[in-house]
């Protein structure tokens, strides 16, 4: 202890308890009281920095144990989807918040490759993508944002194969191509290597895939289901396959065929039924009837349709306005119109 502790002597009035380390003193100074002298014991200067040092290392040891222990909660905080946990840690730490952040990041890629490495063989996960919904981007880097979604990407990449894969089992390699294709279509621009990984999935399947669409095809198109044509082969255009880019512009101009039947057919349809229409306004003002019933019947006589018929052509104008068939067929306005006495 005597390297630590240093003994020495001073001067203590009797009187007024004034001390002094001048001990050539005869009387106190402030009071002109006897003087006594008393020993004093104080820690020497090299003890004083040991102490120092020693309550750093204690201090530095603490806060070390606490970074790493944070450190590891990060990684339990992104493993439970908590993003809002991540980040109050990181704020633990706002002295050294950039080192702390890095660590911290460090600890979240380490789950997600993790993730992305379950996906990638096959197992079925979902956390990377319920940790994604939680994230709060206006607390990321734009730097780390990039980073995040690109694993995420990878993930989506590696989840959307092992779809695929389901599908293909099940012998419908049809959906497990078109599952490939929408990926590549939405990520290919920006996530051109991730998206290889997929279109390599799809060339193993792409012989059988395009056999299988082409039947389905054809069977709705001798069904006259043009739209279902269109939406089975629409996933495989890319592949520049002729017969299959043949039988996809068939069915789409069987439909704007079919359309434009269904276009003059409801044409056709106006027309009568507004001819209908007017020639029974026509009769009742004309020949003064009374009985809706007679002029549905002289209508149907003259069109050669059941007085039923006459009357749903009648009631079909007239609930959506004959205003708009006026303006939309004039001719037959004006043939009916010039016909009043």
């Amino acid at each position: 202890m005597k390297k630590f502790i240093e003994k020495y002597e001073i001067l203590k009035c009797k009187f007024c308890y004034q001390e002094y380390e001048n001990l050539n003193l005869k009387k106190c100074p402030n009071c002109d009281g006897e003087l006594e002298i008393k020993t004093r014991y104080r820690i020497k200067l090299k003890a004083k920095i040991l102490l120092v040092i020693i309550i750093i290392c204690l201090a530095s040891g603490i806060y070390g144990f606490n970074y790493y222990q944070d450190i590891k909660e990060c990684y339990n905080a992104v493993e439970g989807g908590y993003w809002d946990t991540f980040q109050r840690i990181i704020d633990k730490h706002p002295i050294i918040k950039e080192t702390f952040s890095n660590s911290a990041y460090k600890q979240l890629y380490k789950f997600m490759d993790k993730e992305i490495e379950k996906l990638k063989n096959g197992q079925e996960t979902d956390e990377i993508f319920e940790l994604e919904k939680n994230i709060s981007w206006t607390q990321v880097s734009d730097l780390e944002e990039e980073k995040i979604k690109e694993k995420i990407t990878l993930a989506e990449a590696y989840k959307t194969i092992n779809n695929s894969n389901k599908l293909i089992n099940e012998n419908n390699y049809v959906e497990a191509y078109a599952e490939l294709q929408r990926f590549v279509k939405q990520n290919k621009e920006k996530y051109q290597e991730i998206t290889e990984i997929v279109t390599g999935k799809q060339k193993e399947i792409q012989e059988t895939a395009i056999n299988e669409a082409m039947l389905q095809a054809q069977n709705q198109m001798n069904q006259n289901n043009y739209e279902e044509v269109q939406s089975i082969l629409s996933s495989f255009l890319d592949t520049k396959n002729e017969q299959l880019v043949s039988l996809y512009n068939e069915s789409v101009n069987a439909e704007l065929e079919q359309e434009e039947k269904e276009r003059q057919a409801m044409i056709q349809k106006e027309r009568q039924d507004y001819e209908i229409y007017c020639y029974f306004n026509l009769i009742v003002w004309n020949e003064k009837l009374t009985s809706d019933d007679v002029a549905f019947s002289k209508c149907a006589n003259k069109f050669g349709i059941s007085k039923e018929e006459a009357e749903l052509a009648y009631n079909t104008v007239d609930t959506r306005g004959g205003w708009y068939y006026q303006d939309t067929y004039p001719d037959i306005f004006e043939k009916y119109a010039s016909q009043y006495k």
